[in-house]
């Protein structure tokens, strides 16, 4: 390789990894905010158990889920991201079932 060519492909790699490291930046800034995201709905999920408990209402609701999930489906229109949605969703139930079950236990 010639110098010129040599000197132009290091400073496209180079233009390259620092595009990289600002995604790599950007994502991270992403998780942070989910994080934050679900560390509030871990809150609000402890806040619906109590409600729940004095109100003496199950925690699960037939339907309520899938109903969830489909509104969240219709919002986008990237099919990646319905498939993630299909996938997240039921597990952050799940989450959120186990964490109500737990605060009910520890009010009996």
């Amino acid at each position: 390789m010639g110098g010129l060519k040599k000197s132009m492909f290091y400073a496209t790699l180079m233009h390259m990894k620092k595009i990289l490291d600002q995604k790599r930046q950007s994502l991270a800034n992403v998780d942070a905010g989910l994080l934050a995201l679900l560390e509030r709905r871990v809150e609000l999920a402890r806040e619906f158990a109590t409600i729940k408990k004095e109100l003496d209402l199950s925690t699960f609701l037939p339907g309520v889920e899938q109903q969830k999930i489909a509104s969240l489906k219709e919002k986008t229109h990237d099919p990646f991201v319905k498939n993630a949605i299909e996938i997240l969703w039921p597990v952050l139930f799940g989450v959120s079932k186990k964490l109500q079950d737990e605060v009910r236990a520890e009010h009996k």
